[in-house]
């Protein structure tokens, strides 16, 4: 015989029913007041009994007496409201995680404990009771709300690549909001982010969660963020509410979600435009590449840094030689070198003149020497003395004028060119405030203010008509 979902008072009643049927009422035929049964063979008979008329079914109830032991078995009973039988699971089966108090269902088979003579059932499986309600309850609306197109991706918003705005809907003392801003903080400080805190478990938690998306899509985030952390399947139940649903397909603004653990997938997850399994795994997917797009514009910066002070340089080194050429050119450059050209010359001219008078003092003592030692005749001789002397004095004159008239002469050349000469002949150079000489009427402006230099003082004009 089979059960499919007994009761902790049915699996009893089973037991009772099986051992008091009438073909087992006796044992077998040995049996007598000569050859009685000792009790382990009578629990052996039972338990064989047991397992040869009841196959294996499932059980709900209640957990009590919960005990796991050194060599990790589990034992505990499951009761209702009129009975209640033990249990056991070994560690070779699924790990049970129930405590005292929670309704669950097992699956499994009558034995009897034979040292001790009481009936059990080994436990293969467990589940939570409220999960398979909990789980229909899922999928019926997720069928329901997939007809009405809420997950289709046609209706889904891409999120930004680039995100600065961000709305944070969840608990503000939640682990998930302290993972969220540790990672931002580390891999996009510049995001800002404004947090709508709102209950993420609870009867009311639904309709919290629904009031802060409405007042989060009214503030144009680029981009808002719904989360919480890992729980049971009861704690996460509110993100699985229908209003919620239509709520999320409905915003204005792309939504990411990040809802419990890898395991976890709610209704709210399969609505919103985007999922990721943890927060933390929807702080790395906002962040974006920051850090790369960073270390890129650092590697830009630098190049360009570079590019302009190579380009610094060369415009410099351009300027240097412009300058250089430019003083090389400048009128008081000029001025200086044919001044100096002109002491050099006068030097020249008055050293010549000084030979030239050496050499005549030299030729007259020679002459008197001569003269004393020949004892000339004085009066002709002092006639051709005079007469030498004159001629001498001539000489000299003639050669002093010739080089004052060659100094004279370079010295009006010298002077043709200078600048100030030109001046004088009422002549003046213009230039513009800044100091650029104007050589063309094109160079200014009407109403603009010029400086006429003249060889004594200078004349500020103003433009009244420009004749080009």
């Amino acid at each position: 015989m089979q059960f499919s979902w007994w009761s902790p008072g049915l699996a009893k009643l089973a037991a009772y029913s099986i051992i008091n049927k009438p073909e087992n009422m006796y044992i077998n035929s040995t049996n007598n007041a000569q050859n009685p049964l000792s009790p382990s063979q009578l629990n052996q008979t039972l338990g064989n009994l047991l397992k040869s008329e009841l196959n294996s079914f499932w059980l709900n109830g209640e957990v009590s007496d919960y005990f796991r032991s050194h060599a990790g078995h589990s034992y505990f009973s499951l009761k209702d409201s009129h009975a209640s039988i033990s249990c056991v699971m070994f560690k070779q089966q699924d790990a049970m995680t129930s405590d005292n108090g929670q309704e669950i269902i097992v699956f499994g088979y009558l034995s009897m404990y034979a040292p001790r003579g009481t009936v059990q059932i080994n436990v293969l499986k467990t589940l939570d009771a409220g999960s398979g309600r909990l789980q229909q309850q899922f999928q019926q609306l997720k069928q329901k709300l997939e007809s009405l197109g809420l997950f289709d991706s046609a209706n889904k918003q891409k999120l930004p690549s680039l995100i600065d705005d961000l709305g944070v809907i969840t608990s503000p003392h939640g682990a998930a909001l302290k993972d969220i801003l540790e990672v931002l903080k580390r891999k996009n400080p510049l995001i800002n982010i404004t947090l709508y805190p709102t209950t993420v478990q609870g009867p009311t938690a639904a309709e919290n969660i629904i009031q802060a998306l409405t007042n989060a899509d009214r503030n144009n985030h680029q981009t808002l963020l719904l989360t919480r952390g890992g729980g049971s399947q009861e704690d996460l139940w509110c993100f699985n509410d229908e209003r919620l649903a239509t709520t999320i397909a409905a915003l204005n603004t792309p939504i990411l979600t990040a809802i419990g653990h890898e395991r976890d997938i709610s209704i709210a997850d399969l609505t919103a435009d985007e999922m990721v399994i943890t927060p933390t795994a929807a702080a790395e997917r906002l962040s974006g590449q920051f850090l790369e797009h960073k270390h890129q514009l650092i590697n830009q910066s630098n190049y360009l840094s570079l590019l302009f002070q190579n380009n610094l340089r060369k415009q410099q080194q351009s300027i240097d030689g412009l300058a250089h050429r430019l003083q090389k050119q400048h009128p008081k450059t000029r001025l200086s070198q044919q001044h100096h050209q002109l002491n050099h010359l006068s030097h020249l001219l008055n050293r010549t003149i000084s030979q030239h008078q050496e050499q005549a003092k030299s030729d007259l003592n020679h002459c008197q020497s001569q003269l004393k030692s020949l004892q000339p005749d004085i009066s002709r001789l002092q006639h051709r003395l005079n007469h030498n002397q004159q001629l001498m004095t001539h000489l000299i004159n003639n050669k002093q004028q010739l080089s004052q008239h060659a100094l004279q002469q370079q010295a009006g050349q010298l002077a043709s060119l200078s600048p100030l000469a030109v001046l004088t002949r009422g002549y003046s150079y213009t230039t513009r405030q800044n100091g650029d000489v104007i050589t063309d009427s094109k160079q200014v402006e009407k109403n603009e203010i010029i400086a006429s230099q003249l060889k004594s003082g200078k004349i500020l004009s103003k433009i009244v008509e420009r004749l080009d």
